[in-house]
């Protein structure tokens, strides 16, 4: 009847049946949303599933003795703990690692169409670049978090909007200032870049070489030409794919050991206007980049770059996606996989919900914005993350006022997919954790209010990645096998 994809499943409460049945490539499966556990099902299966949950489909050709059998594994399936109707959640411990994000400029070279951060000019907008003072404040606060009794961990990143190429003066500041902290405080605050270079400043060996030693964590790049540039332009309007690609190859000239490293990843952005998944990635892995994350677009839903505005064709790209991998021999199949997984935590957007479908995580929430993550903006001001950035709701205090620890809590609570609406009642909840704020905002100017087409999406690639799971497991146990090692350590 019914073929597990995964094992062992923690002791719920009884309640009524609850269960998502659907079919992909042809095949029909069983997910249990509070265990995140995956059944794959045959024939005599999904009649008995569809009954269980209270339909009364035709047997289609089935022996009745064949549905009783399927009916008993399911029964035996719910007293062991499956198909019910609500988990027993574990309480949400308190953080113990803090990431904070300095946006010490939003200065850039380029006018990306989808961006979020084009604000010169705009008034009553914060400055583009972070004073000394702010930077001084900064610090201060990063030296009381670093010093608190209850974290273990603490990471800093500057630049986290903008270009970093454009910001070399403003990082090399904000390292004085945090050094100077360190110095008064006797303690070592340590620091590492999170932002991307968009590369079309790095023609200049040297320039490439000071962002590699900010720490750079990686490159922006769309795909094709022909997809990255009509997104990401110059103020002119001219595409910047040509010298993107210059770039490149100058930054990997002055890297060492670069293959594998930090450095050579490289970060997407999917828009509705440009829906070709399938060459998006081909074309990211033809480049050489150790790991790839693509990700979705945030945009208001009327935006001709919206997910919701070509939703179909997303949903159809991701599935050639996904048959493209499989088609693949095993040697080259492992080597793409694990260029869009982690171990433990994907980047990519199908990436993570592969990972999550194997793992089995329990996502009680999505995104750490708020709770563990902090963005400082260039006034001082701190918010949820650096989309939010000047969004009244998103304000968590500010450098001078420290962290709004009410809000937080606050944040903490309503970000419980379990409070969420239409989270709650999802299938996909514990796989999914709720949508992203910063999407919510732009569609409904809510927080805590799911963009629909972004949820209809995350079904989609829930489903996609068990079908993917499964023929795996079936049919490639040595690339699952070699996919569920602990990833080796990068520079």
């Amino acid at each position: 009847m019914a073929r597990r994809t995964h094992k062992g499943a923690p002791q719920l409460r009884a309640h009524k049946p609850s269960a998502h049945l659907f079919r992909n490539h042809g095949r029909a499966f069983l997910f249990d949303p509070c265990t995140r556990t995956s059944f794959a099902l045959d024939t005599s299966g999904e009649v008995a599933a569809r009954e269980m949950l209270g339909g009364k489909p035709a047997r289609r050709g089935v022996t009745a003795e064949k549905v009783a059998s399927a009916r008993d594994e399911l029964t035996a399936l719910s007293l062991r703990g499956h198909f019910r109707e609500s988990c027993a959640l574990p309480a949400q411990p308190s953080p113990r690692k803090h990431v904070v994000l300095v946006n010490v400029s939003c200065r850039c070279n380029l006018r990306c169409r989808y961006c979020y951060a084009n604000h010169e000019g705009v008034d009553g907008w914060p400055p583009l670049d972070m004073p000394p003072a702010v930077m001084e404040a900064t610090a201060r606060l990063i030296g009381d978090l670093w010093q608190s009794s209850h974290l273990e961990a603490l990471d800093v990143g500057v630049a986290c909007s903008g270009e970093i190429a454009c910001q070399f003066e403003l990082c090399d500041a904000f390292r004085a200032a945090l050094a100077a902290e360190s110095c008064r405080r006797g303690v070592q605050l340590q620091l590492r870049a999170w932002s991307g270079t968009n590369l079309t400043r790095l023609s200049d060996p040297g320039a490439a070489k000071r962002v590699l030693d900010l720490g750079c964590a990686g490159a922006s790049l769309d795909g094709p030409p022909e997809i990255h540039d009509a997104m990401r332009v110059y103020p002119d309007g001219r595409g910047t794919y040509a010298d993107a690609v210059r770039g490149l190859k100058v930054l990997r000239g002055q890297a060492t050991g670069l293959e594998g490293s930090k450095h050579n990843r490289v970060g997407a952005t999917l828009t509705g206007a440009y829906p070709d998944v399938l060459a998006v990635y081909q074309h990211l892995f033809d480049l050489g980049f150790a790991a790839l994350a693509v990700q979705l677009v945030r945009s208001k839903p009327d935006s001709p770059f919206a997910v919701g505005h070509n939703l179909d064709a997303i949903r159809d790209g991701y599935c050639r996606l996904a048959e493209w991998l499989i088609s693949l021999p095993d040697a080259a199949l492992s080597d793409r996989l694990r260029r869009i997984t982690s171990g433990s935590k994907s980047s990519d957007y199908f990436g993570r919900f592969l990972e999550r479908v194997m793992r089995r995580p329990l996502m009680q929430s999505r995104c750490p914005g708020g709770t563990r993550d902090l963005t400082v903006h260039t006034d001082g001001t701190l918010y949820i993350c650096p989309g939010l950035a000047g969004v009244p709701e998103a304000r968590l205090g500010s450098v001078w006022e420290g962290i709004d620890d009410a809000r937080v809590a606050e944040l903490a609570d309503r970000l419980q997919v379990t409070r969420r609406v239409p989270c709650k009642d999802c299938w996909a909840r514990f796989l999914c954790g709720g949508g992203c704020m910063h999407q919510s905002y732009l569609t409904f100017g809510d927080l805590f209010r799911p963009d629909p087409a972004e949820c209809a999406l995350n079904q989609h690639l829930i489903e996609l990645a068990i079908w993917f799971y499964a023929e795996l497991k079936e049919k490639r146990p040595t690339v699952l096998e070699h996919l569920q090692r602990p990833p080796v350590a990068t520079a």
